[in-house]
């Protein structure tokens, strides 16, 4: 996990943050598309959720069938960065976007410090940039494809969840607004933009079931 990577989670979680629309057409141009803070997405998804809304109360026919998820997400959320607000002596009471920054702030001061084991400091970044990616994929789902093909970088085909449920370790996902990527789930090896992506295929022994790995088109198929 990149510093980048976290950086840029903890922003787009917090802060306005601005998004990269793939071209639908060939020849056109990248565009850049600017969005609210992720907690804000979620915070107003649990206020419908709950018949309210930043406009005042609505009738339970407003309510998403989504809402649910999101109650519970932002609850684990809230209960994480608030535990941890309080065991580095923050203002735990404080909004959460503020208090999230806050941790993350005082998280990357105590590493560099060696202040900080790295068991904590691993599993606090990554469920920053999970908690953004899960918001994001809750209300703009990916087409994810199973590639049952070894990983080049780790040579392993499975992967096995937290309930034994076996998967392929690459998998393939792409947005009608993105360019496709293939992430190794066991050992989390990245590949994005048509050229990895055609060259992934190559290493693989592109077939049937992925020789157009570098399009949008071939994973939702």
């Amino acid at each position: 996990m990149t510093q980048a990577t976290v950086d840029y989670a903890v922003e787009r979680l917090t802060q306005t943050w601005t998004d990269v629309i793939a071209p639908a057409e060939p020849g056109e141009e990248y565009k850049h598309v600017e969005h609210g803070p992720l907690l804000d997405l979620l915070e107003e998804s649990v206020r419908s959720s709950l018949g309210r809304t930043t406009a005042g109360p609505g009738s339970g026919s407003d309510r998403s069938p989504i809402d649910l998820r999101a109650f519970t997400m932002l609850e684990n959320i809230d209960s994480i960065v608030r535990a941890w607000g309080r065991e580095f002596n923050l203002d735990h009471k404080a909004d959460l976007k503020t208090l999230l920054s806050a941790v993350y702030v005082e998280l990357e001061a105590l590493w560099v410090t060696n202040q900080v084991v790295e068991s904590v400091y691993v599993g606090l970044t990554n469920g920053f940039v999970r908690w953004a990616d899960e918001i994001w994929n809750m209300f703009d789902p990916p087409i994810r494809k199973e590639i049952t093909a070894p990983c080049p970088e780790c040579g392993e085909r499975y992967f096995y969840t937290a309930d034994e449920e076996r998967q392929a370790s690459l998998i393939a996902t792409a947005r009608p607004t993105h360019d496709p990527h293939v992430d190794c789930q066991r050992c989390g090896a990245h590949w994005e933009g048509k050229e990895s992506m055609m060259k992934l295929a190559f290493t693989i022994g592109a077939n049937s079931d992925h020789d157009e790995l570098g399009t949008k088109e071939s994973i939702a198929e």
